[in-house]
């Protein structure tokens, strides 16, 4: 169930975030970026919702979740500088400059984890 709340959030808050608005250039965003956004939302949910299953944090698991995030970056800079495509990096700078992008990630991300933060939160309050 939770997967197909997931899919629906990860889709749903970017297509209406990037649906008829204009980015910095003038011009509409497409399809690309609302797909994007989506990716990166899934990745970070993922990797939040294994970390809310720790429940003794130290410094490894601090450093484990920094070069988690920081090796999706090396990964999303290589694919898309590397081996994309000439569209792929000239839209690639546009869309991760624009504040539109960071805030559709972040309340998605959020959106999409609080039903498990919830349900492990009233799990260690009552059991």
């Amino acid at each position: 169930m939770y997967a197909f709340y997931l899919g629906f959030v990860a889709f749903a808050v970017p297509a209406w975030g990037y649906t008829h608005r204009q980015n910095q250039n003038g011009r509409v965003d497409d399809l690309f970026a609302s797909c994007f956004a989506s990716l990166f939302i899934i990745v970070l949910t993922e990797h939040l919702v294994a970390y809310l299953g720790v429940r003794s944090w130290n410094a490894g698991i601090w450093i484990f979740f920094g070069l988690a995030v920081l090796f999706n970056w090396i990964d999303v800079v290589c694919v898309e500088y590397i081996f994309g495509t000439e569209i792929d990096k000239r839209q690639f700078p546009d869309i991760m400059a624009e504040f539109k992008f960071w805030l559709v990630v972040v309340v998605a991300t959020g959106i999409s984890t609080l039903p498990v933060y919830v349900q492990k939160t009233v799990k260690m309050l009552l059991f």
